[in-house]
């Protein structure tokens, strides 16, 4: 039976090169997609748990992942999970690792926004990911047990074999589905589950029958580029396989490519290099924090509103955190007082990012910010 199965379909090559047609070994199908998605959600959803502890914030992040129906939408809570850890990281995983690691991420996000990735490569970022994360965070949770730590391995190991096998390795994962919790998709699975209900090619989707599934001439190339980049040795491939796995255009990848440094790079400063400031006055401080290219600063990053990250009120003796998600090292500061309804101006200079800044009043009653080694700020 198995080689009359090969050998219909060595002998449909051609005929599938030339009318444009997908060749079914080289697609997941749809059920072992919908079962890879569900065990890769499954795993992150252990994984931010095992770090959670009593962090309110980060127990949100696990729960995030049980609302992930989309492989980008995975990714995102993935990113989120990522900055808020904080001290849980590895002290190893220096900067660098961790904007390659972002990177693949969000071509994974964006890529998918732009049909440039396809289900396949999403899998393996996603899985690359998670087992990057785990290394990472270490297993320093309560209740996170040795032997909870290699069965959570092994889980995620035995998705490698499908992922390099495609399909052919269906009835292997399936038959393991018993070990994980049940944790259905949308209401729209499986032909929407995981594209978001958009253009199922645009999002990596295909669907079946594959036999009736046409491709255009350029499709047909970045498909075949994409699918056929071997999975099972993605897991060593950290800073590569971005790379190989984007379908598309060179112009597209090259467009996607750099927007996802800016956005990894970005990210990483926000997470590692926070602007602090330290109110060491007897009074509320209000600052205001703009681009650098604002030079009237008519409005503060991410605006004016209660919640804007370019705001900050901070009272007698506390502290608070800027972290800009905009391009840029460089930003100008602005700081009042409140009397009353009125804010009074009192500073303004420029910071970087990763300043530690502390707010004091002179003898005078001027209000100076001091940098590290008491060396003033601005103004």
């Amino acid at each position: 039976m198995g080689e009359q199965e090969s050998g219909g379909s060595e002998g449909s090559t051609s005929a599938e090169e030339n009318d444009g047609v997908l060749p079914l070994e080289r697609t997941l199908d749809e059920r072992c997609a919908i079962s890879l998605f569900n065990h890769l959600r499954i795993l992150a959803y252990e994984l931010a748990l095992s770090v959670s502890s009593a962090d309110q914030d980060m127990e949100a992040i696990a729960i995030s992942f049980v609302d992930a129906n989309t492989q980008a939408a995975l990714a995102k809570c993935i990113v989120n999970f990522w900055f808020i850890c904080g001290s849980h990281v590895h002290e190893y995983w220096d900067e660098a690792q961790q904007r390659s690691w972002l990177n693949r991420l969000y071509v994974l996000i964006l890529g998918s926004q732009e049909g440039l990735v396809s289900l396949y490569s999403g899998f393996v970022i996603l899985r690359d990911c998670i087992f990057t994360l785990h290394w990472a965070t270490g297993r320093s949770a309560t209740g996170w047990s040795a032997e909870q730590d290699k069965s959570w391995l092994c889980r995620l190991s035995d998705l490698a074999a499908p992922l390099a096998a495609r399909s052919k390795s269906l009835s292997r994962i399936m038959s393991h589905e018993r070990l994980f919790p049940a944790i259905s998709l949308s209401e729209n699975t499986p032909s929407y589950a995981l594209s978001g209900g958009k253009t199922p090619y645009r999002n990596g989707y295909l669907p079946g029958p594959m036999s009736s599934w046409r491709l255009t001439g350029p499709q047909k190339i970045a498909a075949g580029v994409a699918i056929t980049v071997p999975g099972g040795i993605a897991l060593s491939a950290l800073g590569l396989a971005g790379h190989y796995l984007i379908n598309g255009s060179q112009d597209q990848s090259a467009a996607l490519q750099a927007k996802c440094d800016e956005l990894s790079r970005i990210q990483v400063a926000r997470k590692l290099h926070p602007i602090v400031i330290t109110n060491n006055t007897e009074s509320t401080l209000k600052f205001y924090l703009y681009r650098s290219t604002d030079v009237v600063c008519v409005r503060p990053i991410g605006g004016v509103g209660p919640d804007s990250e370019g705001k900050r009120e901070i009272p007698a003796g506390q502290q608070a955190l800027f972290r800009p998600s905009v391009s840029g090292d460089s930003f100008w500061l602005k700081g009042y007082s409140q009397f009353g309804w009125i804010e009074y101006p009192e500073y303004s200079g420029s910071v970087n990012r990763g300043d530690h800044l502390t707010a004091a009043r002179t003898g005078t009653g001027e209000l100076k910010l001091f940098g590290e080694g008491n060396v003033t700020v601005g103004n």
